[in-house]
């Protein structure tokens, strides 16, 4: 009862860290979209609609992304080394035999770290191909 226990522990250890790691890449992406989306506007502005966001009331403003990245980088940190504390409580790395292998425990650290690896460097990468795209331009009544 208590291995049994103990492996929920380290499941939810596993999914905090791919979750909280999911949160930074999200956080890190979406401020590099905020950016993109504000040099569009910086360029296209002072033509269209005058300057929107080149006016400010203060040089120094704090970043609701950036502040929110901290936040999924601290968070990702805590789950980090609560899974090292983990590792260090209750997994020794020395093996007599097969059955003293916590399967398990190492299987979902390996899941837990390919996950994290699909989403830093493959699968949740955005490749840019061509592909066509379709508008339609908006029918409205002024009231």
């Amino acid at each position: 009862m208590h291995i049994v226990r103990r492996h929920k522990c380290f499941f939810v250890i596993c999914m905090g860290c791919i979750n909280a790691f999911a949160w930074t890449m999200t956080n890190i992406q979406s401020s590099n979209s905020q950016k993109r989306w504000e040099s569009h506007i910086d360029m296209l502005e002072d033509e269209i609609t005058g300057p929107l966001v080149k006016v400010v009331s203060n040089i120094k403003t704090h970043s609701i992304t950036k502040i929110s990245e901290i936040v999924s980088r601290f968070f990702v940190a805590v789950w980090i080394i609560l899974a090292i504390k983990y590792f260090f409580d209750h997994i020794t790395l020395t093996i007599h035999k097969l059955g003293d292998i916590d399967v398990e425990i190492w299987l979902s650290s390996l899941i837990t770290i390919y996950f994290s690896g699909a989403m830093r460097f493959g699968y949740g990468r955005r490749k840019y191909t061509f592909h066509p795209i379709q508008f339609y331009k908006r029918k409205f009544q002024k009231t």
